[in-house]
């Protein structure tokens, strides 16, 4: 029996190795290779295609107000780009939406009820049309229509004159 397990042990176990794609599959896929290079030079050229040259304003000035006036009603007349839709919420983004109100709805209540738990000032009748007059040291005055003194934006006058 050691005979055995020396030969077994003594056997060395080549790798199997893969035979790769078959010829079938390579030609499957050159074609779709080529496919994709024809899909990408045919769009290339589309794009390289030079593009209708918008008319001269110069060059329809020349020719006439009305052939201005013309060409600017057409150009004004083709669309613009469309406006733009954003894409639908999606359920996360409608779900924080969601959170984001209902906090916006409790920071709202909780200010309400604090204002309202404030004292209401009382008015004072006595001070009612009070003006507080302004005290200056002399009887002068600014006037922005006088030319200044010194680098002064306006002149001063005498109060009154």
């Amino acid at each position: 029996m050691t005979e055995e397990v020396q030969v077994e042990a003594t056997k060395i176990e080549e790798p199997v190795q893969d035979p790769g794609p078959t010829a079938r599959e390579m030609a499957k896929a050159e074609e779709e290779n080529q496919a994709r290079i024809r899909a990408i030079a045919s769009l290339r050229e589309e794009q390289a295609k030079p593009k209708p040259e918008e008319p001269n304003i110069l060059g329809l000035a020349a020719q006439g107000m009305d052939v201005l006036h013309d060409a600017i009603r057409a150009h004004s007349s083709q669309p613009t780009h469309p406006d733009y839709v954003p894409p639908p919420r999606t359920p996360r983004q409608m779900t924080a939406l969601e959170e984001e109100l209902e906090a916006g709805r409790r920071v709202q209540q909780r200010a309400q009820e604090q204002q309202d738990s404030r004292p209401q000032p009382v008015e004072d009748r006595d001070k009612e049309g009070f003006t507080t007059p302004a005290y200056r040291p002399t009887d002068l005055v600014p006037d922005p229509m006088l030319p200044g003194t010194n680098g002064s934006i306006g002149g001063t006058r005498r109060f009154g004159a």
